[in-house]
């Protein structure tokens, strides 16, 4: 059992270490690290439905820079011997993060799956000051959604419906 946990740690540091990476350099790429299911993206209260739609979001942030200072993986067994839903892992990650010439503090929670016999983010919920006042005033996902930033902290939630 610990062999189990220790190998699905490291698995999901990994992932989640690509997924910095993609946030970083490979914002085209990130979409391969997210179930396949149709995924939710909530942003400061605003709904984003499909897969395209949030990778399109995600590519249209300011370039990051994140720097990692601590990682926490906990297992999610199964609720029950006979549940659909496969184990999963709670990822915890805070560190800083750099917009420009602003730097601030993040935390950022992800809930990992098993697809294909891969771990993918399902669940991604990151509170932190990317939209400070003054670094995005305004966002505009497409014509009919546009999002005005918090001045403070903005909330993002990734998850799947149907899976929670």
């Amino acid at each position: 059992r610990v062999n189990r946990d220790e190998d699905g740690c490291a698995e999901a540091s990994k992932l989640t270490c690509l997924n910095y990476e993609a946030m970083e350099r490979k914002r085209d790429k990130i979409g391969h690290l997210y179930v396949s299911v149709d995924p939710t993206l909530l942003w400061n209260g605003n709904t984003l439905q499909g897969y395209d739609d949030i990778c399109k979001f995600i590519q249209q942030l300011p370039q990051t820079d994140h720097n990692i200072q601590s990682v926490d993986a906990q297992r999610l067994p199964s609720i029950t011997e006979t549940s659909d839903l496969p184990e999963g892992i709670v990822m915890n990650i805070a560190g800083t993060v750099t917009m420009g010439l602003t730097s601030h503090g993040f935390v950022h929670n992800f809930v990992l799956m098993r697809e294909d016999a891969k771990l993918k983010v399902c669940s991604w919920r990151l509170r932190d000051s990317y939209c400070r006042e003054g670094v995005l005033n305004r966002l505009c996902i497409d014509s009919k959604t546009e999002l005005s930033t918090a001045r403070v902290v903005h909330c993002l939630i990734l998850h799947v419906v149907s899976v929670f």
